[in-house]
């Protein structure tokens, strides 16, 4: 308890009525964060008998930035981060009991007349709605307002799904380099993201169980990946050479940050059009949907929080459904008109 230096600024934090008070002073001094402490004390002082104190948009955000924000994957911190910005002009002068339906919705006006697409904003919604959250974890609010609002995601236009033929994953490889085949094949078997693959340490790969342990994520939940044989194989051949705790790395040690021009290259070499490194986490979902793999169990494999992200691969799986359709199809029929379960013939 008391005054704490974090991120170059300091904090105070303090019990006050059961619950742990926390603030930022936002001053670099340590004798104007006791002044800060002091005067925030008088006002809780203040504050009506059971009330709370009151928290700006600035505070929660804060703390939600300097607190939540490193715990999660690389990606996600920019996107949070970028939407944070957005979000600053429009709630900067707020309290957080102050942000309700009618600001949100000015908000989402506000970010469509500068020609936001629908998927921005969802994802500063988002952002908006998670920081609320940590808020009312921290007690700075009762709950999170946008809890009991009606939906405000925009509907958005359908994702893109690129995905590689079997001939043209061929052409891919043959034209890629060796290092650089070995980090296709795998992102092809794997379906890991980019941050996920290229953030793998070895102490997450078990070759015993044959699986690896995904711990940062986009969405911030772990999960677990069974490998199958080419991604094994790829791994058995890194192994030999160990030197770094990434799995995939470069010549000087560092891992990978970007394969984007080398790809690029290979991309361009093999003579397949409209694709990115993302669409190879396309393919892998492609290809498993069109093995006939349960929505569910893909849902789980890809690390897809809601199933409607999964579920624009549910076209592809088509093999299945065309074989009850044909059973059913040439199963005869009983004079009542059912079908009969005895006696089916094969379908032509």
């Amino acid at each position: 308890m008391g005054v704490y230096k974090r991120g170059g600024v300091w904090w105070v934090r303090f019990q006050w009525d059961k619950a742990e008070i926390r603030r930022s002073s936002r001053e670099t001094s340590r004798d104007k964060a006791l002044e800060f402490e002091l005067k925030l004390k008088e006002d809780l002082k203040r504050v009506h008998r059971g009330g709370k104190p009151r928290v700006t948009y600035r505070e929660a955000m804060e703390m939600f930035v300097e607190e939540h924000l490193p715990n999660l994957a690389e990606t996600s911190r920019v996107r949070y981060l970028t939407s944070g910005r957005a979000l600053y002009p429009h709630f900067i002068d707020c309290y957080l009991d102050e942000i309700n339906k009618a600001k949100i919705a000015e908000f989402v006006r506000a970010r469509k007349r500068e020609g936001v697409k629908a998927a921005g904003i969802n994802r500063d919604i988002a952002c908006l709605s998670s920081m609320l959250s940590r808020a009312a974890e921290a007690d700075m609010i009762d709950a999170n307002p946008m809890k009991g609002m009606p939906r405000l995601r925009q509907k958005e236009p359908p994702g893109r799904v690129r995905y590689l033929t079997r001939t043209e994953f061929d052409r891919l490889c043959a034209k890629a380099s060796e290092a650089h085949r070995r980090m296709i094949v795998f992102a092809v078997e794997t379906g890991l993201r980019f941050e996920e693959q290229f953030g793998l340490t070895w102490d997450r790969v078990d070759l015993v169980r044959n699986e690896i342990h995904v711990l940062r994520t986009k969405n911030g939940t772990a999960r677990t990946v069974p490998l199958e044989p080419p991604a094994i194989e790829v791994l058995k051949a890194l192994k030999r050479h160990i030197k770094e705790p990434w799995v995939f790395w470069h010549d000087n040690g560092e891992r990978y940050v970007t394969v984007r021009e080398a790809f690029g290259t290979a991309v361009k070499k093999a003579k397949v059009k409209d694709f990115t490194w993302h669409d190879l986490r396309h393919t892998f979902a492609s290809w498993k949907a069109q093995a006939g793999i349960d929505m569910y169990r893909l849902q789980q494999l890809l690390g897809h929080k809601r199933p409607e992200m999964t579920q624009r691969y549910a076209h592809l799986r088509t093999d299945d459904l065309r074989a009850e359709l044909e059973r059913v199809r040439y199963q005869p029929r009983t004079e009542d008109g059912t079908h009969s379960k005895d006696n089916v013939p094969d379908a032509p």
